[in-house]
């Protein structure tokens, strides 16, 4: 008689017996028994390692955390790779960052669920974007897409040497030796 013919009980009372288990047969079987239930060390470490895996475990049991993902792009939705992303909580003082691969992707793992994180885009020749009062909850993939605009030319302007200085009440430019101009 094959194994996968025998009725289920037969079935675990030969698996039992093969692992030093108990006597679980109705005496109808033609199936010799044991006469024990096994070793009783042999039980206490089956239960310890049972244990020690099932404790092992337990930090995935109690998750708490989430992430960002999204991606970083230009105004014509071309992607733009290693543009910087900034993720900041200002009530934990979690500060996370990290630069988009080549398609414009970003992915920040591993973030704590909360509330008040801010998360800034900044890339070279375009303006920074920031967004605030994101809340994170529990195994959230909070997505969020940055559509970036060229930034301004900013021109700094160096201004060396004194000022002329200006009457407030008439207008009129007071005589300043430095400069050798006298009053208008």
């Amino acid at each position: 008689m094959n194994f996968r013919d025998l009725p289920i009980r037969r079935k675990l009372a030969l698996l039992i017996r093969m692992h030093g288990g108990a006597d679980v047969s109705d005496n109808r079987g033609s199936i010799a028994q044991q006469g024990t239930t096994g070793n009783p060390a042999r039980c206490y470490v089956t239960v310890l390692v049972l244990v020690i895996v099932c404790s092992m475990g337990h930090p995935a049991w109690g998750q708490v955390s989430g992430r960002f993902l999204g991606t970083v792009t230009d105004a014509g939705e071309a992607a733009l790779p290693n543009a910087t992303v900034t993720l900041r909580n200002a009530d934990t003082g979690l500060v996370r960052q990290t630069r988009t691969n080549q398609p414009g992707n970003f992915e920040i793992m591993a973030v704590p669920a909360a509330e008040g994180y801010a998360i800034t885009a900044e890339a070279p020749g375009f303006e920074r974007i920031e967004e605030i009062g994101l809340t994170l909850l529990v195994n959230q993939e909070f997505r969020i897409n940055f559509k970036m605009e060229a930034g301004r030319v900013a021109a700094t302007v160096v201004v060396s040497g004194t000022p002329v200085q200006v009457e407030s009440d008439y207008g009129d430019v007071l005589y300043d030796p430095r400069h050798n101009r006298s009053k208008l």
